[in-house]
């Protein structure tokens, strides 16, 4: 979804290897493990690609490069704490369906609190049946977690409050003095 007006201010998703692990072995008692790799690109392609409909720039970062930026911007904070596999009843059949527990979060420097946060599990509608299908649950999985981080960011109509953030922040000289606490406290 784009919006009418993008933020000008650049995005900049913090991508920290604690908080998006690359692999997942995803286990589940009656079900064949599933191992996802690449996990990292759903930050460095599918968020990132998301949040474009909203920034005119949006750029994955590593935690030291998000604490040395200059100007206004904003900084994302992105976890994924797990990954899961569920079973359900589909006319009749045991299908196996993909869930993802994680949060994404937005701040301006300068300002005292997040200025959107968003934390939820996830559930896609691919349900696989064989094996061989594991990249189609995982694609669903990935594609309903930015479908429902996006309708609370929607809903809660961040889109105004972070342009007028972002604009006190132009206006004051903000020159940070080191990454953000949230990057200092992981």
């Amino acid at each position: 979804m784009m919006v009418a007006e993008k933020i000008s201010a650049p995005l900049l998703i913090v991508l920290d290897p604690r908080d998006v692990p690359d692999e997942v072995l995803v286990e589940r008692d009656g079900v064949k493990p599933v191992r996802v790799t690449n996990l990292r690109a759903f930050v460095r392609e599918d968020l990132r690609r998301a949040m474009l409909g909203y920034f005119d720039v949006v750029e994955v970062v590593s935690p030291g490069r998000a604490g040395a930026t200059r100007g206004a911007h904003v900084l994302g904070r992105v976890r994924v704490q797990r990954l899961e596999m569920f079973v359900a009843e589909e006319q009749g059949a045991p299908r196996v369906l993909g869930g993802m527990q994680w949060s994404f979060a937005l701040l301006v420097p300068g300002e005292d609190e997040f200025t959107f946060s968003w934390a939820g599990t996830s559930r896609g509608s691919y349900g696989l049946t064989d094996v061989r299908e594991t990249s189609q649950m995982v694609e669903s999985t990935l594609s309903a977690a930015i479908t429902q981080m996006l309708e609370g960011y929607i809903a809660r109509k961040v889109q105004r409050t972070l342009r007028a953030q972002v604009e006190r922040a132009r206006e004051q000289i903000y020159v940070p003095t080191g990454p953000p606490s949230y990057v200092r406290d992981i």
